[in-house]
């Protein structure tokens, strides 16, 4: 008699959404994810990529930047 293969046990791991969750987000993700939205409905008929650049030109200088020239 021919035995079965069986599958072998794997081991479960988090994926990367669950990772992402034990994390707190970091100021500059916190803001992008605002200004997206706020630039979005300012300016419904600018393209994402533009939305992007003007998000990233005010953080430049933005009081929660811990990087800004101060």
């Amino acid at each position: 008699m021919a035995k079965s293969k069986t599958s072998p046990t794997t081991k479960k791991t988090k994926s990367s959404k669950d990772k992402d969750d034990d994390k707190p987000k970091s100021a500059w993700h916190t803001y992008y994810s605002a200004k997206m939205t706020e630039l979005k409905s300012e300016y419904p008929d600018m393209d994402g990529a533009e939305r992007r650049a003007k998000a990233c030109e005010i953080w430049k200088t933005h009081p929660d930047n811990p990087k800004r020239n101060k």
